[in-house]
């Protein structure tokens, strides 16, 4: 008796870890495919408005985390999204957005957004500069597995991906590295369109 009450406990804790796990990697799942949209913290644009990311919604965006003060990598990035920019085809140019996320808050007001902006010759109607707080910054970079960590001199180490989003603010894809080929992203992009 004692020997058949062990095997059936033995049998319902098995089962009910095995049931806990399948529900952890299923939540992982979801966690991956999750929505940059169900961030609620509020973000400012280069002109100063308040956003929430969910105003990004409706189509297709390119994204990456940089800061203006940058002296290399997001200098290149920000010129690796105008390249894919300048290679979507004109019908479709206007279908999709492109977002720069600030990992400096603290320096990258919307002033030096709006700078930063002038200066790259960047067009404003499809593209979004946007600034937070660091627990923002945080919450997003975890979403979307960006590293990034201040270094001394006030500058930030940090992963150099390009994203698409889908107009559900999904990942779709991810361009890593820098000066890279965008045949690939635009093929991701031309697919999210039609």
């Amino acid at each position: 008796m004692k020997e058949t009450l062990f095997i059936l406990v033995l049998f319902v804790v098995s089962a009910a870890l095995a049931e806990n796990h399948q529900h952890h990697r299923h939540h992982a799942a979801d966690i991956k495919g999750d929505s940059v949209y169900n961030i609620t913290s509020k973000w400012k644009t280069s002109e100063g408005k308040e956003i929430s990311l969910i105003d990004l919604r409706g189509k297709p965006f390119v994204a990456a985390m940089v800061y203006t003060s940058c002296p290399y990598a997001c200098p290149l990035i920000t010129a690796d999204i105008k390249k894919i920019e300048k290679a979507l085809p004109e019908e479709m140019k206007d279908s999709v957005s492109y977002v720069l996320f600030s990992f400096d808050p603290a320096r990258d007001s919307p002033k030096v957004l709006k700078d930063y902006s002038d200066k790259k010759n960047i067009n404003t109607k499809q593209w979004h500069l946007l600034t937070s707080n660091a627990q923002a910054v945080r919450e997003l970079a975890a979403v979307l597995g960006i590293k990034y960590k201040k270094i001394s001199g006030g500058d930030f180490e940090h992963s150099n991906i390009i994203f698409v989003l889908d107009k559900d603010g999904v990942v779709r894809h991810q361009q890593v590295g820098l000066s890279q080929d965008p045949a690939a992203t635009i093929e991701v992009l031309k697919k999210l369109i039609n």
